[in-house]
């Protein structure tokens, strides 16, 4: 069996490092998000399996009772493309710019018109 001294394996980590090998934590949608636009309450679960983002979730509007709706789609960091489901009402698009715990952009479809919203992890 070889053996490396301890300033080879420094060397090839530092070679990993500059050539693209990274530790640092990749950015995920994975969780609980929560946020508003226009008086109605967006709370979303989300979980990916490679590119693909599936969950659930409900939809608040100011006086009115909650709806449900069934997310699918895709992330492709740092954006994410999902549609809402429901039976109760038409589908709705989310397409948001996902860093640091927020993710910022529109709703479309339903009540909503290009309606900003950023949904905070919880």
């Amino acid at each position: 069996m070889k053996r490396f001294s301890s300033a080879t394996l420094l060397l090839l980590g530092m070679l990993n490092t500059a050539c693209g090998g990274s530790t640092a934590p990749q950015a995920t949608v994975d969780g609980n998000w929560q946020g508003s636009t226009g008086g109605q309450t967006v709370s979303i679960s989300l979980a990916s399996s490679g590119l693909a983002v599936s969950g659930s979730g409900t939809i608040t509007p100011t006086g009115s009772p909650s709806y449900a709706v069934t997310i699918s789609g895709t992330f492709v960091v740092p954006t994410l493309a999902v549609t809402m489901t429901s039976a109760q009402h038409p589908s709705i698009g989310l397409t948001s710019t996902v860093g640091n715990g927020t993710m910022s952009g529109a709703l479309n479809g339903a009540e909503f018109v290009d309606a900003v919203i950023v949904l905070n992890r919880k």
